[in-house]
């Protein structure tokens, strides 16, 4: 195909040995593969290229690719669309349910701000704590603890949303986590960096 030998093409594609019987589907990619060709080979017999076929060469190719979307079917979409403005949605997967079509993505909706987020940090002297938790209105925890999960600090807040300052100035450097946690229970963590 690539040198242009359609009628060689379509004879090798008819010669093909068989190491065994062909599937029903696959007889019929094979008859797709001999139709596609043998429309290439009749516009080339004419001196035409493949950017030239007439409306009932186009029309036969648009048949061909119908729903099917093996070799010679996305050969023949690949044609049409660059050639003939015939685009079709390209397969996505699929199996006995049928082939799905690619749908373009809708906008995804903007990001939740984080629940728990600490600036700056790395932290040398302070660090604010900030937290949100949509629709809570009850007690809120913020528990600071070392690499080694020992309890350093633990400030109270209440709400919804909310911001506490914690001095990291007696800490010594290194790594903390920052747990929120809503009536008792753990919500959110954060890693804290202290530097010195």
């Amino acid at each position: 195909m690539n040198m242009e030998d359609h009628a060689g093409a379509l004879a090798v594609v008819q010669a093909m040995a068989q190491e065994r019987p062909l599937r029903a589907h696959e007889e019929a990619e094979r008859g797709r593969m001999a139709d596609y060709i043998g429309v290439l080979l009749a516009a080339a017999n004419d001196e035409r290229d493949a950017y030239q076929l007439d409306s009932t060469e186009v029309q036969t190719l648009i048949a061909l690719v119908g729903d099917h979307y093996d070799r010679p079917s996305v050969w023949a979409g690949n044609l049409l669309c660059a050639a003939y403005g015939h685009c079709r949605a390209p397969y996505t997967g699929g199996g006995e349910a049928g082939p799905k079509r690619h749908h373009p993505r809708k906008e995804a909706p903007p990001a939740a701000p984080p629940a728990l987020q600490l600036h700056p940090n790395p932290a040398q002297s302070w660090v604010a704590i900030s937290y949100l938790l949509p629709g809570h209105t009850g007690a809120v925890n913020l528990v600071v603890r070392d690499a080694q999960g020992r309890l350093f600090g633990q400030l109270t807040a209440a709400g919804q949303e909310g911001q506490r300052v914690w001095d990291t100035r007696s800490l010594a450097p290194g790594i903390y986590t920052v747990e929120l946690r809503r009536e008792g229970h753990l919500e959110y963590t954060e890693r804290l960096v202290v530097q010195p």
